[in-house]
């Protein structure tokens, strides 16, 4: 036990008894030891004296399993917060001599206590000559010149918690200071200690992730869910500034990538954008899939960071926006660049945008900069190999963006959610670089901003209050489509439920060519039965 503590480790290895905790006990410093079984555990209490005063003493209990394995332990010490002080091991130390001495053994009851029992607190004047004076180890090691700095050495090796709770991550440090901001929100804390932010603070706890789980454990009914989700997700200002501040690492941040779940962001816009045009258009009952875009906003696919196209885009970014700096500085007056985290629609924090860099500069305000590195072309100059990028096209003898393509959506929902006047669109070769300038289109942004709207509600909200949750097959571990997204002759996407397990399986895993009438049980619930 006392070696599971970080202040009470090695150094009790063969030389217990050079430490203050034995010393107490060789003293006399322990108290009578009391004992009660409490269920299965035995609490014994105690009193020991302090150190550097006689009159005074520390409470103490500690908590054993019948066979003596100690399981905790409090001390009203400082130290003994922490589950294992010297006046608790002094205490065990007491405990484990009348043991190995036989006293607590049946046979000796008619023994008189005597071991049980703490030295007079009186104690008697001596003569310097008749007093054993003992240094602690430490005292080896010191010196006229050093023995404040070993002092101090020794007193920091005091760490209190147990070694599962001894390495703090940043994940449980944010934890931390989230409970403590939520019960007191001016707490000195956040402004007492050197570099510490509020922002990483109220950034955990501004996730869509984290607001949905809120909502669903407060609120009991359907549209009281989705009503509170919707309202929580109006954010203040300072509330979206600290978001993009605590994300301007984007990928390189754990924080971009939690706060990027269930948020509608500008990478996929038209996605969304086209996708519920695509379901106004429809007639018929079978309804376009969204199940596929509703499951990418909240797992991400790291089988894509593997893919040739997306390390080199990822790789070349950085040396695309030091040469379009270098192409642009020049054109502008007092040019800056600063990193870009992600920007939130404060009104619909649920949608978001993560531009690669945002430009400031007097002549033109603030502006996004849009970057991309096709892998079709990496080696060419733009004008030999524009064809070959599906979103770039010739228009009075000059290669530009087309408005129909994803990147021209992307783009202007930056602009919108950065509160910027126009944008930068570059595309980069290893031979060549193109910048255009993007003007805001209001129009085609109010038009996105409805269907992003309609698509959250309609599809997302529900996801992530897991009033309907998104189901993968138990066998092929793909993602399982909505009924009414199954057309008739998409049977190989027709899937059941099994009776026993709950899990869902596509009818095909199963060897099913249609769904079983009454009740039925997946393959490995069968083989469990007749197993059994």
């Amino acid at each position: 036990y006392i070696l599971n503590k970080r202040e009470f480790d090695t150094e009790y290895i063969g030389k217990y008894k050079d430490q203050k905790a034995y010393s107490y006990f060789d003293s006399g410093f322990v108290g009578e030891i009391l004992t009660n079984k409490t269920g299965p555990f035995i609490i014994l209490l105690c009193n020991v004296r302090a150190s550097m005063s006689i009159n005074e003493e520390k409470d103490l209990w500690v908590a054993t399993q019948p066979d003596g394995k100690v399981l905790t332990a409090w001390c009203s010490c400082m130290a003994g917060a922490s589950g294992c002080c010297n006046h608790i091991i002094a205490t065990l130390y007491k405990v484990e001599y009348a043991n190995s001495q036989g006293f607590c053994s049946p046979a000796c009851t008619s023994i008189p206590c005597g071991w049980n029992k703490s030295t007079t607190t009186i104690i008697e004047p001596k003569k310097i000559a008749d007093i054993v004076v003992r240094k602690k180890l430490r005292s080896k090691q010191a010196t006229s010149s050093n023995r404040e700095e070993v002092r101090m050495a020794e007193l920091n090796k005091f760490y209190p918690r147990e070694k599962l709770q001894q390495n703090m991550t940043n994940e449980r440090l944010t934890l931390l200071l989230n409970g403590i901001q939520k019960s007191n929100p001016t707490a000195v804390l956040f402004k007492s200690i050197e570099g510490m932010s509020i922002d990483s603070v109220t950034c955990h706890n501004l996730t869509v992730i984290n607001i949905a789980n809120e909502v669903s454990i407060d609120c009991q009914d359907k549209d009281e869910k989705m009503t509170t989700l919707l309202k929580k997700l109006c954010f203040s200002e300072k509330e979206c500034a600290a978001v993009e501040r605590c994300t301007r690492n984007q990928s390189n941040s754990k924080e971009w990538i939690e706060h990027r779940k269930g948020r509608l962001t500008a990478s996929k816009h038209h996605e969304y954008y086209t996708k519920i045009n695509t379901i106004m258009k429809t007639r018929t009952p079978v309804k376009p899939k969204t199940t596929p875009l509703v499951l990418s906003l909240l797992y991400q696919d790291k089988k894509l960071d593997k893919v040739a196209a997306v390390q080199w885009g990822k790789c070349r970014e950085e040396e695309a926006l030091k040469e379009f700096y270098a192409l642009e500085a020049t054109k502008h007056i007092d040019f800056k660049l600063e990193k870009s985290g992600l920007y939130l629609d404060k009104n619909r924090a649920y949608i978001g945008a993560s531009p690669d860099g945002i430009l400031y500069c007097k002549c033109h305000g603030k502006a996004v900069i849009e970057i991309k590195c096709p892998f079709s072309i990496k080696d060419s100059k733009i004008a030999d190999g524009y064809g070959k990028c599906d979103f770039l096209t010739l228009e009075d003898d000059s290669i530009v963006l087309k408005t129909s393509h994803k990147y021209y959506t992307q783009i202007n929902s930056q602009i919108a959610l950065s509160n910027s006047t126009c944008g930068y669109f570059v595309v980069w070769t290893s031979q060549d670089i193109l910048v255009q300038n993007i003007e805001f289109n209001k129009n085609h942004w109010e038009a996105v901003s409805t269907n992003l709207e309609i698509f959250f509600k309609s599809y997302v909200a529900e996801r992530i209050l897991r009033l309907n949750s998104i189901e993968f097959c138990g066998s092929c571990e793909k993602v399982l489509f909505e009924e009414n997204e199954i057309a008739e002759n998409e049977l190989d996407l027709r899937s059941i439920c099994c009776d026993q397990c709950n899990c869902w399986y596509h009818l095909k895993c199963q060897g099913l060519d249609d769904v079983v009438d009454g009740e039925w049980l997946c393959l490995l619930c069968l083989t469990n039965i007749s197993v059994n």
